[in-house]
């Protein structure tokens, strides 16, 4: 039932922002639009994202019910509240518990790479720029608008390397949300550039603005690119590496234990037959009552029952 809530979520985020931005990149034309005509059509691609949020949902919550079961079996097992039975698995059973959080982290995963690799909206355009009057015209993409405020050029520390920098203030429906200086590195000593992209991040997707220089009529050329649910895949790795740590180490401190308590069961069972052997040895030696040395047979019994005593006295220790 949870997993159908959380497919239901994810349905209507699919309806209201990543089918839109489909159809829009489809509409626009260009080799985005052909790229994504490639891969099939609308019904076909836009059908394997549902079925991925699906898949998903059911992961997500399949594990988390797993997590939720191992949780409470320990509880009723150990007794005390939900945070120590939960703090007690993680040490005691860390195996099982990071085995649950990698696959949860798969599903979040999952959710991001459908949203960051199947919708990403790009635009790439010239902007006029007035060198003048140094003004630029507004370069829009979704919702987002960005506004130009500022040029610059810098030569930095090293002395070989020059930043062409563009400031664009950024908004989104109207509000202020950001600034972004995307920048051409240029190394004099070899002519190779570098781009050097500006980035806003938010819950459910990141604008990247990358500036690629100028053309021969000194107009910006822009790449910008929305690129949905990308924190949904850090976050997802990020809980990936959390669960396969603990359960590495949750592994390998039960093997250490094992190791211990095999070799303290090995001493016990030494313990046990040297006493036997101790037992056998004084039960069998016999006394002639008319041996002179009988008085000598009979001291050396008696540290034979010293010796037995004293392995007893081990084994109970």
């Amino acid at each position: 039932m949870c997993a159908l809530v959380l497919f239901a979520v994810l349905m209507v985020y699919f309806v209201t922002y990543l089918l839109p931005s489909y159809d829009a990149m489809i509409a626009a034309g260009g080799t985005n639009a052909e790229g994504l005509a490639d891969e099939g059509p609308s019904w076909y691609y836009n059908g394997l994202a549902v079925v991925g949020f699906l898949v998903a949902s059911l992961l997500f919550f399949n594990s988390l019910f797993m997590l939720g079961r191992g949780i409470r079996a320990y509880k009723e097992k150990h007794g005390g509240n939900v945070f120590g039975a939960t703090l007690g698995m993680l040490v005691n059973r860390a195996s099982s518990f990071g085995g649950f959080l990698s696959h949860l982290a798969m599903a979040v995963i999952l959710v991001g790479l459908i949203g960051s690799s199947m919708y990403v909206t790009e635009k790439v355009a010239y902007v006029n720029y007035d060198e003048a009057a140094d003004t630029a015209e507004d370069f829009t993409i979704q919702d987002f608008t960005l506004k130009y405020t500022s040029n610059d050029i810098t030569e930095m520390e090293n002395g070989d390397d020059i930043l062409y920098t563009v400031n664009y203030d950024v908004y989104k429906d109207g509000q202020f949300v950001g600034s972004v200086s995307p920048a051409v590195q240029l190394v004099q000593s070899t002519q190779q550039q570098k781009l050097v992209a500006g980035v806003i991040s938010f819950p459910t997707e990141d604008l990247f603005v990358v500036y690629k220089g100028v053309n021969k009529d000194g107009d910006f050329s822009m790449d910008v690119r929305v690129n949905p649910l990308i924190a949904e895949v850090w976050i997802g790795f990020g809980l990936l590496m959390v669960g396969v740590v603990v359960a590495t180490l949750g592994r390998r401190g039960a093997k250490r234990k094992s190791d211990d308590s095999t070799s303290e069961t090995a001493s016990g069972v030494g313990n046990v037959q040297s006493l036997k052997q101790s037992s056998q040895s004084c039960g069998t030696r016999l006394v002639d009552a008319a041996d002179p040395a009988r008085s000598e047979g009979a001291s050396e019994d008696g540290a034979c029952e010293d010796g037995g005593k004293n392995l007893t006295d081990e084994k109970k220790a």
